[in-house]
């Protein structure tokens, strides 16, 4: 069944069918090529095969390896996720060295066409029902062929969306621009030249992207230990700061605007000059690194002044929001969005609110709540959300976002596993904040700021 392509007397391409018909095919020739190349079928300079079949019982400890989508990683033949089979093999079905295994069908669209030139596995080898093998002794120029977007044309729809799979039909009438064999050859010798350095540099920006995020927790962890910026003596020691924030609550909780929770955690310093956590009428001894000049401590709900309110947008399904979900966080703005399109009730929150993310694997997300419209803003249930107007909201945002807290919302979290692990928040509100004087908190932040837009210009420069 297979066709060959020629140019005819009048050099206009033809094709020549299996059953002596031939056509003109100029109008589909893509482009016109250099002298010397010639425009081929795959069928015309090598040959293809369908994978094994086989059934789960023959699966086999000691039996035929078989290579599937899963053994092509990056390009090369990878062996770590290996099936081996004990059943009946046709010799067309053995792989031999240089063949060039192809996945035709998989669940990823994006992993069809994907393929990899077979090195010498030093014993037999088959291949998989949705794997094909092309063999050809100019594999190293074909090898890349089939990488190229060109290729792929030939098994994509009309939107450019790969479909599940490449038929051996497809691969086989695959029309190639086929350069002279010393050609080919300068060709793969530079390409490997160029993809190996491109690879290096994918290495090194990924090492410098590693670095760069080790770089971001080490400034945190500094920041946080009062090893960032120097202590002022001239600042008002955060103590008074806490001091106020008691006596702010207080008066709160005297208007009934805040119930007092008999079960917070409140930390103090004693008069022995060693810091305590009383809970109720319990007091025990707390275990904290001596605190920078001029710190504090408090525990989360010690000094969070969140009034909690719940909003049900259904009874308002006209009135426009400003929501911070989860989602958008990414995206670096809240949704605008009208009531009859929020699913579900969402907290009240205010401007300058710092909002916490509970949910795994995005606890590291910290956002402060801006007011970027006239509507009312919102809060997503994932947040846990911390106010306190007498502490700078942008230092709070790196204090949560640290490697130390962190540790300390993963270490207690629930749920069915994956993304649905949360941090209790009856857990988050005893664990501690550290304090700076207020005037220390807002060089930390502009600090951190500084060296982290420094960061992220070197992040974009990567790119």
């Amino acid at each position: 069944n297979d066709t060959i392509i020629f140019v005819g007397e009048d050099n206009l391409h033809y094709e020549k069918f299996a059953n002596g018909s031939v056509k003109c095919i100029e109008n589909e020739i893509p482009f016109e090529l250099p002298e010397g190349w010639t425009w081929c079928n795959l069928s015309m300079i090598g040959q293809t095969n369908i994978g094994l079949t086989y059934k789960p019982t023959d699966k086999s400890t000691s039996g035929i390896m078989v290579l599937r989508s899963s053994n092509i990683v990056d390009g090369q033949i990878d062996l770590q996720d290996l099936v081996r089979v004990d059943c009946q093999i046709r010799e067309n079905q053995y792989v031999q060295e240089n063949d060039i295994l192809i996945c035709v069908r998989n669940g990823s669209k994006a992993l069809v066409g994907k393929c990899a030139v077979i090195p010498d596995l030093h014993e037999q080898a088959s291949f998989g029902a949705f794997m094909a093998v092309y063999r050809t002794v100019f594999y190293r120029y074909i090898y890349y062929f089939l990488n190229s977007d060109f290729f792929r044309e030939v098994f994509a729809d009309g939107n450019s969306t790969a479909i599940n799979q490449l038929t051996q039909d497809m691969i086989r009438k695959a029309v190639v621009p086929f350069p002279p064999i010393s050609e080919q050859a300068r060709i793969c010798d530079a390409l490997d030249k160029i993809l190996y350095l491109v690879t290096q540099i994918n290495t090194n920006k990924n090492v410098c992207a590693d670095l760069i995020t080790i770089a971001k927790s080490k400034i945190l962890a500094l920041a946080i230990s009062g090893q960032l910026v120097p202590q002022d003596p001239a600042d008002e020691p955060a103590s008074v700061l806490l001091e106020r924030i008691r006596a702010e609550k207080e008066e709160l909780i005297k208007q009934g605007k805040l119930k007092r929770d008999k079960k917070e955690s409140v930390i103090f310093r004693g008069e022995d000059n060693s810091y305590y956590e009383k809970i109720d009428e319990k007091v025990s001894e707390y275990d904290i690194d001596e605190l920078p000049y001029g710190w504090s401590i408090g525990s989360f709900s010690q000094v969070n002044m969140f009034i909690s309110e719940t909003v049900d947008p259904s009874n308002s399904t006209d009135e426009m929001f400003e929501l911070y979900s989860v989602p958008n966080f990414d995206v670096g703005v809240p949704e605008i969005i009208i009531g009859k399109e929020i699913g579900s009730s969402k907290q009240s929150v205010c401007e300058n609110d710092v909002l916490v993310c509970k949910i795994n694997p995005r606890i590291n997300r910290v956002w402060i709540a801006g007011h970027i419209t006239s509507y009312r803003i919102l809060g997503s249930s994932e947040w846990i959300v911390f106010r306190n107007n007498m502490l700078f909201a942008p230092y709070l945002r790196h204090y949560f976002s640290s490697p130390h807290f962190r540790k300390l919302m993963l270490s207690n979290v629930s749920g069915v596993g994956g993304s649905l692990m949360r941090a209790q928040p009856e857990s988050v509100k005893k664990y501690p904040v550290l304090i700076p004087p207020y005037q220390e908190q807002i060089r930390i932040a502009e600090r951190i700021d500084e060296l982290f837009a420094l960061l992220v210009a070197i992040e974009k420069s990567l790119m």
